[in-house]
C-alpha cells in the first residue's frame, strides 16, 4: 500500500483505533505519523527503517499514548521516535524489540516513566541510550546486554528473563555481579530455552528477595546451586532426568530444596 493511502486511512481511524497491527509485509517501507491514541501497536516483519507518532491534537491528545509497543522481524530500525513524542508516552508500559539486526540506539528511552516491562530478543546491536528506572521487569536473550550503557543502571527490577539463547553453557561473571547488585528488588527469576546451559549462578544464595525460580528446557543441567531460604516456588519443566531424579523427595539433593514450600521438577528430555 502507499504511503498517501495510508495517510488517507489512519486519518479517517485517527479517532477511534486502539490496534494496529502491521504484520508480514515484506515491500511495507513506510508508516504515516500513528495516532497516540493506539493503544497497543505491533509491526511484525517489514522493510521499515523508523516509525513515529503524531503529537497533533487533532490526532492524538496528551492523555492519550500506547499502552503496549511490539517491534520483530524489523532488521533495519535504527532508533525509536524523537524524543518529544517519547515524552507523551505516559501510558507506555510494555516494550518488545526482536530481530532488529543493525545498530539500534534507545536514545530517548529513559523519558518514557511509565514503561514497567522491556524485552529485547536478537538486537545484537543496541547502542547508546537509557532504560528508565521504573522497569521491573526485563527479558534478554544475551546477557552481554547487561554491560551497554542503556541497561547498566536498572536498580528497580522485580523479574529477570534469559532466554532463547542455544549456546551459553554458564553464566560470566558480570552477570552474577549485576544480579547480586539487584538482589533487594528481584524476586522471580526465569530461565527459558537455554538448551546448552550446564550450571546456574553460583550466586542465587545471595538474592535475598528472590521469591521464585523458574527453569524451562534446560537438559543439560544436572545440578543446582545453593538457593536463598527466601524462596518460595521453584518450578522446573523439561529438565534432564539426572536432575528431576537427584532433587525429587528422597533423592540424593532433596534437603538442598526442601525448604521451599512449593517445588515442582518435571523431565521429558
Amino acid at each position: 500500500m502507499r504511503s498517501n493511502h495510508w495517510g488517507g486511512y489512519m486519518k479517517e481511524l485517527q479517532i477511534s483505533i486502539k490496534t494496529l497491527l502491521v504484520e508480514h509485509c515484506s515491500s511495507l517501507t513506510e508508516l504515516p505519523p500513528l495516532p497516540l491514541t493506539i493503544e497497543r501497536l505491533v509491526i511484525d516483519t517489514s522493510r521499515l527503517t523508523n516509525f513515529t507518532f503524531s503529537t497533533s491534537s487533532s490526532i492524538g491528545t496528551l492523555n492519550s499514548s500506547p499502552d503496549e509497543i511490539k517491534i520483530e522481524g524489523y532488521p533495519n530500525i535504527t532508533c525509536l521516535p524523537p524524543v518529544d513524542v517519547l515524552k507523551q508516552f505516559t501510558s507506555l508500559q510494555s516494550l518488545y524489540l526482536s530481530h532488529c539486526e543493525v545498530p539500534m540506539s534507545l536514545e530517548g528511552l529513559h523519558s518514557i516513566h511509565s514503561l514497567k516491562k522491556l524485552r529485547i530478543l536478537r538486537c545484537p546491536n543496541i547502542t547508546r541510550g537509557d532504560v528508565p528506572v521504573t522497569v521491573e521487569n526485563l527479558s534478554i536473550d544475551d546477557p552481554s546486554l547487561l554491560l551497554r550503557a542503556s541497561l547498566r543502571n536498572i536498580r528497580c527490577l522485580h523479574k529477570l528473563e534469559v532466554s532463547y539463547n542455544v549456546k551459553i553453557t554458564s553464566f560470566p561473571d558480570y552477570f552474577e555481579s549485576w544480579i547480586v547488585e539487584n538482589h533487594k528488588s528481584l524476586q522471580h527469576l526465569r530461565f527459558y530455552y537455554l538448551k546448552s546451559l550446564e550450571e546456574l549462578p553460583s550466586c542465587l544464595n545471595r538474592l535475598t528477595s528472590l521469591k521464585s525460580l523458574e527453569l524451562c528446557f534446560v537438559p543439560q543441567l544436572h545440578v543446582l546451586p545453593d538457593l536463598p531460604s527466601s524462596l518460595q516456588q521453584l518450578y522446573i519443566q523439561l529438565s534432564s532426568a539426572k536432575l528431576e531424579e537427584h532433587y525429587k523427595d528422597g533423592g540424593v539433593h532433596w534437603p538442598k530444596i526442601a525448604h521451599i514450600p512449593s517445588c515442582t521438577i518435571t523431565a521429558d528430555c
